[in-house]
């Protein structure tokens, strides 16, 4: 070492990690790995939706049948089915209702699960409103999950490939796995 110092010559030592790469100068530890936790929760899942058709508007017009209310949606997808609350100023697709239970169903728990909601003044209606049938509300039966965890960790050891320390100053490089230099 002494040679060295007195020649102006570098000596560095190529190691494997050690415990003490791990803190800085001053014994502050380095964070040498995280875990993460990210829970998920899966919106509830509508699985069976009744309507209230309002009767009397059904008796009133010529167009719809109690017959025919039952196919004109029956090749439509839940995201061009809309429920139009107008007293209320909503609409929204069955399919984003799932989404929407959250804040309807006050009293949703994890598993099966039954809500019905009265419409004063709303229809049922196709995306582009060329058919609109009045309802007095309807009703669903959903299923509501546990959120599922994602766990994992980063281990930033195993991201090092070696540590090139210089034997006279004591200073360190990590050199790792990807080939950058730290």
């Amino acid at each position: 070492k002494i040679k060295a110092e007195q020649h102006n010559i570098q000596l560095l030592v190529i190691r494997d990690q050690q415990e003490q790469d791990w803190t800085d100068e001053d014994g502050t530890p380095y964070l040498k790995t995280i875990n993460f936790n990210i829970p998920f929760q899966i919106p509830p899942k509508i699985f069976s939706f009744e309507l209230n058709i309002d009767q009397e508007w059904l008796k009133s017009q010529n167009t719809y049948t109690a017959q025919s209310i039952g196919n004109i949606f029956k090749t439509e997808k839940s995201d061009s089915i809309f429920i139009c609350n107008v007293n209320n100023n909503e609409r929204y697709s069955i399919h984003d209702l799932s989404k929407l239970l959250h804040k309807k169903d006050n009293n949703m728990k994890y598993g099966e699960n039954a809500y019905t909601e009265e419409i004063e003044n709303g229809h049922i209606e196709s995306a582009d409103s060329s058919i609109k049938i009045k309802i007095k509300g309807y009703s669903c039966k959903y299923m509501y999950y546990r959120p599922i965890a994602n766990i994992f960790q980063v281990d930033f050891s195993e991201q090092i490939k070696a540590i090139v320390e210089d034997f006279i100053t004591g200073k360190k490089k990590w050199v790792l796995k990807n080939g950058i230099v730290k």
